[in-house]
């Protein structure tokens, strides 16, 4: 995608490339990314650990992520599309 800065994969984050955007959360999936790089990546940003197992729980993070971000009405308005 042009424009948007290449960090890495989600099994070998860049950390110097992440550190350099200054993100105010990093998003980490228990399954996708390496649990043990939580530390180095939550040393950077807070995280906002994820690991839905079925479709409920995607649902329930979205929720989360909506609460997390201050924003909530809009996550209620997709997960009311959603269901």
């Amino acid at each position: 995608m042009d424009g948007v800065p290449t960090v890495g994969g989600t099994k070998d984050p860049d950390l110097g490339a992440i550190t350099a955007l200054r993100p105010d959360l990093i998003v980490v999936n228990e399954e996708e990314n390496r649990p043990e790089q939580f530390p180095a990546l939550a040393a950077i940003a807070p995280l906002f650990e994820a690991f839905p197992r079925d479709v409920d729980g995607a649902l329930a993070d979205i929720a989360r992520l909506a609460e997390v971000l201050d924003v909530a009405p809009a996550g209620a308005a997709l997960l009311e599309r959603l269901a």
